[in-house]
């Protein structure tokens, strides 16, 4: 995996209270109707809640300590349970952005990048990775007539049966018509973990032929990785040889084994323990392992394995952030911290059929995204903008396999996106603009399912706020309610 390089207003006006002449304080809770928003919809209106803070709130007039740029790990990638994002404290500045294959910027918490060769070693057929990561492997053939196989997978002391029963040959066999077939371990592993797999042949329902597990030294697996001579091998009389079996993973011209550097091969013999045998072709079960790594704790079974990650300054980081006490304040009404009211903006259809909310280009805000000009406490230093605010949107939406439905939001100010509750969106810290996508393929949805996604922005420096949203998905404003304070000139 790539190196860990783990690496605000000087005006001061004083704090305002609710009770000052003028304006007047209530607490509303409000749902918000979902507006029937079908295919050709020229706008989508997106309702949420934007706080004006105090710019004597902490978080809102002094510099990072660290200096401006994105930082991640200031939150935690699940929202909490009151749907608020979680303040988590440690963040690294992010110096090279995190991408996809293809150079689109994502999340660094997203970034599922292929491990290097020097990330993992076998050791007496066991694969251990020494950086936290997660894999799949591909069950790329069987070749054993009319024998059931079953398959166990581990990672450490936790164990998978992902095609059905080990121990039951009915319900768990392999050797059938179904492969190539793969699966995915169901989370990221910490470093130091050992990935393993056993194969087990069966004489009839209750009678194992012969078990083979690569986690104990086992001469009935070989495990192969790039540059890896191609075992020489004689087949079964009358079958193919091993090289047919594997013919993907192989450099004819110098008869090695051709894998990425985060792959490696398996080779079960599952029919005998006499290596000399003309029976001991190791064509019974062959299964490629991949290995990806990621910053994030945990990450989405369906994320490709090719994603670059972000270098991240080594230097510990708060991001801006005073404590978990001032973060609070940022989604939260706090009376004499801030002031909230219900805001919407507008989503334009453009010629692509995408919807598009730019604020360099909406005529309400040619001069950056200042939704509080001249409300709540009012424009900074009598000057031409109020400056110092929050916003939160939520809205729903249904998941189309066959649209390659996407979200990419850009700002200047930090800029947290979750879908279903999960981080997919993560702009943190006051940088220059800077944009991320999300695809929606890569989030294991089911085609058709309903999803939510929640939208949190500070805006918490003096710099020019840019913001924007461009997506083809249509969305549907929440019907979650929402609690804010209206104020009143």
């Amino acid at each position: 995996m790539k190196n860990k390089h783990n690496h605000f207003k000087n005006s001061l006006i004083a704090s305002a209270c609710f009770a000052l002449a003028g304006i007047g304080t209530m607490l509303l809770s409000t749902t918000l109707k979902a507006a029937p928003q079908g295919n050709g919809s020229s706008s989508i209106f997106l309702s949420g809640v934007v706080r004006d803070f105090d710019p004597a709130a902490p978080d809102f007039v002094s510099l990072p300590v660290d200096g401006l740029g994105q930082y991640t790990g200031i939150i935690e990638t699940t929202l909490g349970m009151d749907g608020k994002p979680v303040y988590k404290g440690t963040a690294y500045q992010v110096l090279t952005p995190a991408t996809s294959v293809t150079g689109t910027p994502i999340a660094p918490t997203l970034s599922n990048a292929a491990l290097t060769s020097g990330d993992f070693e076998i050791v007496n057929g066991q694969v251990v990775v020494y950086v936290d990561f997660n894999a799949s492997f591909e069950v790329l053939g069987v070749d054993f007539s009319n024998i059931p196989i079953t398959l166990l997978g581990r990672a450490g002391a936790v164990t998978y049966q992902p095609f059905g029963s080990y121990s039951d040959p009915d319900n768990g066999n392999i050797n059938d018509s179904n492969n190539p077939r793969t699966f995915t371990y169901p989370t990221m592993y910490p470093a130091g973990t050992a990935i393993t797999v056993s194969g087990r042949s069966w004489i009839d329902d209750t009678t194992i032929r012969l078990t083979a597990d690569s986690g104990v030294n086992s001469q009935q697996v070989i495990v192969l990785r790039d540059g890896d001579p191609v075992p020489a091998i004689d087949p079964f009389p009358g079958q193919d040889p091993l090289d047919v079996y594997i013919a993907d993973y192989v450099d004819a011209a110098t008869n090695t084994i051709s894998l990425l550097e985060n792959q490696v091969i398996y080779l079960f013999e599952l029919y005998t323990t006499d290596m000399g045998s003309i029976f001991a072709d190791f064509q019974d079960m062959v299964i490629l392992l991949s290995l990806g790594g990621t910053e994030a704790v945990a990450t989405t079974p369906c994320s490709p394995i090719d994603d670059i990650d972000a270098v991240l300054d080594t230097t510990l980081s708060t991001g801006g952030v005073t404590s978990l006490d001032t973060f609070q304040t940022w989604f939260n009404d706090v009376l004499g911290v801030n002031m909230s009211l219900q805001f919407k903006i507008k989503l334009n259809r453009q010629a692509d059929n995408t919807y598009l909310f730019d604020d360099t280009i909406d005529p309400n805000y040619q001069s950056g995204f200042y939704p509080l000009d001249g409300k709540g406490y009012g424009n900074e230093d009598n000057g031409p903008h109020n400056q110092f605010f929050t916003f939160q949107i939520d809205a729903s939406f249904t998941y189309d396999a066959s649209k390659s439905q996407f979200f990419t939001f850009a700002s200047t100010m930090d800029v947290w996106v979750f879908i279903n509750d999960q981080l997919v969106i993560d702009l943190g810290g006051i940088h220059n603009s800077l944009e991320q996508t999300i695809d929606l393929d890569r989030l294991c949805m089911l085609d058709g399912e309903d999803a939510n996604i929640s939208l949190f922005y500070a805006q918490r420096n003096v710099l020019s706020p840019h913001f924007s949203i461009s997506t083809n998905v249509e969305l549907t404003p929440t019907t979650r309610p929402l609690v804010y304070t209206s104020f009143y000139d």
